[in-house]
């Protein structure tokens, strides 16, 4: 791979060059003969420059090829012109579209690639050769073209917009023959599969073999003529390519063998009909150059049936058949896109117009653009009544960027083995979307969608929102389900969407055939695309937001004022809208905000839209406060709060200033929430009107909360000075949501009220409390229903299930979160396992504490699975075939549950099937017939047991019931011999074949479960340490030995330090009853107090016995006797820090005393460090000693000191 390292940096080495400019802008007039000139491209608008050409190739070999060596510091500066007149500063360098070996033979003809240089994102390609000189510039939407003034190439050029020319002999065809192509992915399901290495798009180069036919090259002349206008068109092609999906292509070296200049004498059969050559083509071109010799490969012709046509994908062995139908001397912007489409096809893209009567060549799964659509892909023109106009926008809609890039930059795909990769470094941009998928909107309602994107290269980004539903083929207009209602609109600097677009929001226009409102319940999606139009190569990402529209709510509106009004600043204003359903199911939206949209503009971002009611209730009216803003084109504007749909009212209204004295009184946020107990404040700015000096009072009129206490900073204000309402709220309980009026206003000359809005939420979430399963219960089935006790406060529940108690990521089975105080679990726990289960409410204030541990263990069986292996019985279409697999049970027993963990058919329709079970004794069991209609076969497991009844779809590898007969009809049975999984397909004309057959069958078994004894409580005296015994605590099991008894710690004690080996112990650590017999657990008691202290555990056997949790009780009391009474206080001697972590210092105070040594001891007397000499101050390294309690023993010569020391 080359690696080509840009860095944004660079851009500043060319600041202060000075660009060459070899064009002087002319006057149309003084071109000699120019009547009589032939001229393929007359746009409708242009300029016409001249061309110092011999000094501009000379000055061009200066710059240095592609890909060299800091190629992009060595670069040259030349100065473009532009169709206004202007001049732009491109920074440029050789950029070929051939190979070497065809370059060297053909030194005339060369190209170029640049940037703009004060904006990078304005891209150029252009070329010199035989036909003169060619340029094409890129300016996100907007494409500009420099071609020679006529045929008869001198120094005189147009410059013009390509929009501004319209190509008739792309309008008079037809546009695309292509049909079917077996294309990479067409399942909207598997999209999304993109790859970037290191977060980077990388280039992919591929080559192209571009033949044409004798018709086609008769028109040039000469091989170089016709190889130089291939040049150009390539050129022209990759301007986009690199623009919109990194990609470029180059013409492969023998490319001039492919060249042909006389129809009689070429190998094409029938040239007029593009599609007749379709299928000649990849032969021609591998006969001329090799089948290895080339990655994608097209034609040009002179032809009339179809504008361009492609049948195969690029590097796979149909890859040369493309077609493009290019039937003038003329290379305009309006064929090359036909190139770009025809290549697109290539690459994978398919159409994606949604309807376009009379055409061929739709495939619905990507539908996705409204009637003929508009983008490359799409049919723009060719539509009829179904036509969004032409011509066609010059970028790919979201679909044809997923599939061309998953196949050109997939991992493993075709397109992505075969390409040329080149790391540009540019880093993929990141996206973020402030929505999550599933909400509902109203119909008829206007809306907008807004995104963001980071970019570690910085380049300026451009965004995009389109529709990515395509349910079905509707004439535009005229929608059905879930069609296409919203055009594509080109990618734009801003990340908002208004649907629709803003003139038509504030002209009440909703039934615009192009961008649609819903007019009934349907989903919508959307996909935010973000391009990052990086100079080398076009990064393009996006991401998805799935919405609904609510049948039964909307259309959304202002009913208040729909009438010009003449508004006072300060005064009160009453805003009335329709809630239309809005406020309850499926939509609820509660609250709403109010703006005052100054100028038209409807940016919520932007210091237009003035904020006037903060998240007031959404229940049709609500007073507002005009703000002093003066304007003479006001509009109201109703936003849901949390929710992206609003309405605003089709009329100005003006806004002036009061003509006698007043003020006014703003909340700079009028609602405000709080998780009690904490305080609230709202902020109040005022400011006087026409000359108002006195002070303004202010007091709270109502809805102050039970138990709060409200005070102002300050009882009366001076207009223009702030104040502060503070509501002490320790004393309110609950959730619940709060209106309060607060009055300002000065006596006698004006009155204000202002509406806050308080939501508090009550903390009150310890604890709730499991209910079922029960603790401790025993036996219970794979699938169970989860029970607990509600909170108040709470506005959601997190349930753990595992099989340790230290609730641990590994151990975890179901880790879910519910609004409800239940959970029907269809998550099949393992046959005689302890489970270990808690539950925690919480809300927006956070979470409670987990509740108690509750344990279970599931039924216990003796289990045989059988595995079919992997099957190939063919079910054949013709008549109603049966078919049967059969599967060996060698165990004996009698039956005591029977499972199908798998059942997995391909057929082209499922519901054609019956499928039936059968024992070794002959009894049947139909497990469903003829259900779920699709074709997409069966992949299930059948469970009585399972918390989910049969239902479709059967192909997601869900546990079901069986659907007829339950499994439990072989219950009692002997399990042993052929079981036999027979399928009847009761209907002809389909077919396919059973791949799959799992089955599992159990019977009981007799557990002899450990059994525990708490003996005697663990008495410890405070701040002691004391071994548990078997004395303390004993399992018994007949079954198994000491070790195999094993204790599983659910909770630990809070008073003290438990210990294992001198390991402090955590829940879910394990030790066994041979642990406890060798006296490895120890407890040590570390509060302050005399509280007594416990922890808890689970005991069993490995074999399905168990005994449900037990709790060890300590007894903490002064009373008791202490392992160190021989410790004595004596103030000479200082330890520190006592407990200590990894060391204990000593100091002796007294300098009449030495300490000639110490001993460091555990509590039994065994000896674990000691030094002699150690001097008056030393310290006792106690990092390598387990946890617990020690005695330092200090020798003076004339006596021993004992000191306690805990090691923690």
């Amino acid at each position: 791979m080359k690696s080509i390292i840009f860095i944004l940096g660079f851009l500043t080495l060319h600041t202060n060059m000075e660009a060459q400019n070899f064009w002087k802008k002319t006057n149309e007039s003084l071109i000699p003969e120019r009547e009589y000139r032939t001229r393929p491209i007359i746009p409708t608008k242009y300029a016409v420059f001249s061309l110092e050409s011999n000094k501009i190739t000379a000055y061009l070999q200066q710059a240095i090829k592609e890909f060299t060596p800091n190629y992009l510091q060595k670069s040259v500066e030349i100065s473009l012109p532009m169709p206004d007149g202007s001049f732009e500063e491109f920074i440029a360098w050789n950029s070929p579209v051939m190979e070497d070996e065809l370059a060297e033979k053909y030194p005339s003809i060369q190209t170029y690639k640049g940037y703009n240089k004060q904006n990078p994102q304005i891209t150029a390609r252009f070329s010199l050769g035989p036909n003169g000189f060619h340029a094409a510039i890129k300016s996100g939407d907007e494409q500009v073209y420099i071609d020679p003034y006529s045929t008869e190439v001198d120094d005189n050029y147009i410059v013009y917009h390509t929009a501004d020319h319209q190509d008739p002999s792309i309008t008079a065809q037809t546009l695309c023959g292509t049909e079917d192509i077996p294309f990479h992915t067409t399942d909207k399901q598997k999209w999304g599969k993109r790859s970037f290495p290191e977060g980077k798009m990388e280039m992919r180069k591929y080559r192209l073999a571009l033949g044409c036919t004798g018709e086609w090259g008769a028109i040039r002349g000469t091989k170089e003529k016709a190889l130089a206008d291939m040049v150009v068109f390539v050129d022209r092609a990759n301007l986009l390519f690199e623009a919109e999906i990194a990609v470029r292509v180059v013409l492969v070296a023998k490319n001039d063998l492919l060249i042909y200049l006389d129809g009689n004498s070429d190998p094409y059969t029938m040239p007029e009909a593009g599609l007749q050559i379709l299928g000649q083509n990849t032969t021609i071109l591998n006969n001329r150059v090799g089948s290895n010799g080339y990655d994608v490969g097209h034609v040009f012709s002179v032809c009339y049936d179809v504008g361009g046509v492609a049948g195969g994908n690029i590097c796979t062995s149909q890859k040369g058949a493309g077609v493009t139908c290019h039937n003038a001397a003329r290379i305009s912007s309006g064929i090359v896109l036909v190139f770009n489409h025809e290549v697109g096809h290539q690459m994978t893209a398919s159409h994606t117009f949604n309807n376009c009567p009379g055409q061929e060549g739709q495939l619905s799964p990507t539908g996705f653009e409204p009637g003929s659509g508009s983008t490359i892909m799409a049919y723009p023109g060719a539509c009829g009544a179904s036509n969004l106009g032409a011509p066609r926008d010059n970028y790919y809609h979201v679909a044809s960027l997923e599939q061309i890039i998953s196949y050109t930059n997939l991992e493993g795909a075709n397109a992505y083995v075969c390409a040329e990769k080149i790391d540009i470094n540019n880093f993929v941009p990141q996206i973020t979307l402030p929505y999550t998928s599933g909400f509902y909107i109203p119909k008829i309602t206007p809306f907008v969608l807004k995104g963001s994107a980071t970019d570690q290269n910085d380049d300026k980004m451009t965004y995009i929102w389109e529709q990515f539903d395509n349910q079905g083929s509707s004439p535009l207009g005229e929608p059905a389900g879930n069609a296409p209602i919203f055009r594509s609109i080109k990618p734009a600097a801003s990340p908002v969407r208004y649907f629709p677009n803003v003139s038509r929001i504030l002209s009440g226009e909703f039934d615009n055939k192009q961008e649609l409102l819903p007019t009934y319940g349907r989903d919508l999606t959307f996909r935010f695309v973000v391009r990052d139009n990086n100079p080398l190569g076009n990064a393009a990402v996006w991401e998805e937001i799935k919405f609904k529209v609510a049948n039964d709510a909307g259309p959304f509106v202002i009913t208040f004022p729909t009438v010009e009004q003449k508004l006072v600043v300060g005064k009160k204003l009453k805003v009335t809208w329709d809630v239309a359903k809005t406020d309850i199911a499926p939509v609820n939206c509660k609250f709403v905000d109010i703006y005052i949209a100054l100028d038209n503009s409807l940016d919520f971002d932007s210091d237009k839209l003035i904020l006037v009611g903060n998240r007031v209730p959404n229940d049709g009216e609500e007073n507002i406060v005009v703000p002093n803003n003066i304007t003479t084109r006001a509009r109201i504007v109703v936003k849901a709060h949390e929710n992206i749909f609003f309405a605003t009212n089709l009329v100005n209204s003006r806004i002036d200033l009061p003509t006698t004295p007043g003020f006014l009184t703003g909340i700079k946020e009028n609602f405000k929430s709080a998780c009690l107990p904490s305080d609230i404040d709202f902020q109040f700015a005022t400011s006087g009107l026409t000359g108002l000096t006195e002070k303004i009072q202010f007091e709270v009129v109502s809805g102050l909360p039970n138990g709060a206490v409200a005070t102002f900073a300050n009882e009366a204000v001076t207009p223009g000075e702030n104040n502060t309402l503070h509501l002490d709220m320790a004393e309110v309980k609950g959730t619940a949501d709060y209106t309060m009026v607060v009055r300002s206003f000065v006596p006698g000359i004006d009155t204000i009220e202002s509406t806050i809005y308080i939501s508090v939420m009550g903390t009150d979430l310890d604890i709730a409390a499991p209910t079922l399963p029960d603790n401790g219960s025993e036996g219970v089935g794979p699938t169970q229903k989860y029970y607990w006790n509600p909170k108040i406060d709470a506005t959601s529940y997190d349930l753990q299930v595992a099989t340790s108690p230290s609730f641990s990521n590994d151990k975890l089975v179901i880790n879910y979160t519910s609004t409800d105080t239940f959970y029907f679990s269809n998550v099949f726990l393992e046959k005689a396992t302890i489970y270990y289960w808690r539950v925690r409410a919480s809300n927006a204030c956070g979470d409670g504490t987990w509740s108690e541990i509750y344990a279970f263990n599931t039924e216990s069986f003796d289990c045989e699975l059988v595995k079919s292996g992997e099957l190939a019985i063919n079910i054949s279409s013709a008549g109603t075939p049966s078919v049967q697999t059969e599967l060996n049970f060698t165990s004996s027993g009698s039956i005591s549950d029977v499972n199908v963990k798998n059942i997995r058919l391909n057929h082209q329709q499922s519901s054609d099937l019956n499928v039936y079970l059968k024992s070794p004794s002959g009894k049947e069991a139909e497990l469903w017939s003829s259900r779920c209609p699709s074709g997409a076969g069966v992949n299930i497991g059948l469970d009585d047991q399972s918390n989910e009844f049969f239902s479709c779809p059967i192909f997601t590898g869900r546990i079901l019931r069986p659907e007829t007969t339950p499994l439990n009809t072989f219950n009692g049975s002997n399990m042993q011999g052929i079981w036999t999984l027979r399928v009847d397909d009761v209907a002809p004309g389909n077919g396919g074949r059973l791949i799959n057959f799992d089955l599992e069958i159990c019977s009981n078994i007799t557990l002899n479960p450990p059994k525990v004894s708490l003996l005697d409580t663990l008495r410890v005296h405070p701040g002691d340490s004391k071994i548990i015994t078997n004395a303390n605590v004993l399992s018994i099991d007949n079954d198994n030995q000491p070790s195999d008894i094993k204790y599983t710690l659910v909770s630990l004690p809070i008073k003290g330090i438990l210990t294992i080996n001198g390991t402090p112990a955590k829940p879910g650590d394990l030790f066994t009853q041979a642990d406890i017999n060798n006296n490895v657990l120890n407890y040590l008691h570390n509060a302050p107090d005399e509280d007594d202290d416990q922890f808890k555990f689970v005991v069993w056997d490995g074999r399905g016995g168990w005994d449900k949790i037990s709790t060890f009780p300590i007894d903490v009391d002064k009373s008791y006797p202490s392992y160190t009474d021989n410790t004595q206080k004596d103030d000479r001697f200082i330890v520190f820090p006592n407990p200590a972590d990894d060391r204990i210092n000593v100091q002796c105070a007294d300098q009449n005393t030495t300490i000639m040594n110490y001993q460091l001891t555990d509590i039994s007397g065994a000896v674990i460090d000691q030094k002699h000499g150690p001097g008056n101050t030393f310290s006792v390294d106690l990092s390598y000693v387990p946890y617990g309690m020690y005695i330092l023993k200090l020798n003076m010569g004339s006596g021993i000191i004992s000191k306690k020391v805990v090691k923690r």
